[in-house]
């Protein structure tokens, strides 16, 4: 399993907060409250100094990204493929230099991210098949896949999206690939492999809400809301 340094912790609370203000409700929150919790670790030499200097290319994409959205918040598109264009290029520094390290997993999510804000699909999903393939952890990969399937739903690439979501991890990520595969299911038109989805979602909701997990304990209660609205759109009789 993947450790971090302290200094990471910072960039991963600080990626924590940029998702909740603009990930998807569903998806990237999900996970951004996820990654936060991946507990403090000792690092060697090695992989300490190779942290450090992730770290700081690192900076660089994150800064980039959150100057991306001010210039779109402005409509100022120029800017805001300028700002893109740094992204990619700091993801790429990560990934040719660093992609022992969690920080070129995490600047995947974040190029990803900013990728599809500006339309640019192709490359997010470039970036989430390498974190979901190559990321410097399982939770990492993860959640590469969850997002990598989020975004074939999207494209209307069902059944690649349905191979995403196979098979279901254990742990906080479990609800929400469950309720990633009803959502295929009902796009498919299989209301009933849909339905057997958001009820085995809603069962690991409930034992989520049961836990001493922290993380688990605090996930939206809207999240069960929103799994019981779909049930109710299906019908018992669809």
């Amino acid at each position: 399993m993947a450790t971090y340094d302290l200094e990471e912790q910072e960039q991963l609370a600080s990626l924590k907060a940029w998702w909740e203000r603009w990930g998807n409700l569903t998806s990237w929150l999900v996970a951004a409250a996820a990654i936060a919790s991946i507990a403090w670790q000792g690092w060697n030499y090695y992989s300490n100094s190779q942290a450090q200097m992730a770290s700081q290319v690192y900076m660089v994409l994150e800064k980039a990204a959150s100057d991306s959205v001010s210039a779109l918040e402005r409509h100022d598109e120029a800017k805001a493929r300028e700002f893109a264009k740094r992204v990619r290029d700091a993801q790429g520094e990560l990934l040719g230099k660093y992609s022992g390290t969690s920080y070129a997993s995490l600047g995947a999510l974040l190029a990803a991210r900013v990728a599809m804000q500006a339309g640019e699909t192709d490359n997010a999903r470039a970036q989430l098949v390498w974190v979901a393939d190559k990321g410097s952890s399982d939770e990492l990969r993860q959640i590469g896949r969850m997002h990598l399937a989020h975004l074939l739903i999207e494209s209307k690439q069902f059944d690649e999206a349905r191979k995403q979501l196979e098979p279901i991890p254990d742990g906080p990520y479990a609800v929400r690939f469950l309720d990633l595969k009803g959502d295929v299911a009902a796009l498919q038109n299989k209301p009933a492999d849909a339905r057997s989805a958001y009820r085995a979602a809603l069962d690991k909701l409930a034992a989520e809400q049961k836990s001493e997990d922290s993380l688990q304990k605090n996930r939206p209660s809207a999240f069960g809301d929103m799994l019981r609205i779909k049930l109710d759109a299906l019908g018992e009789g669809a």
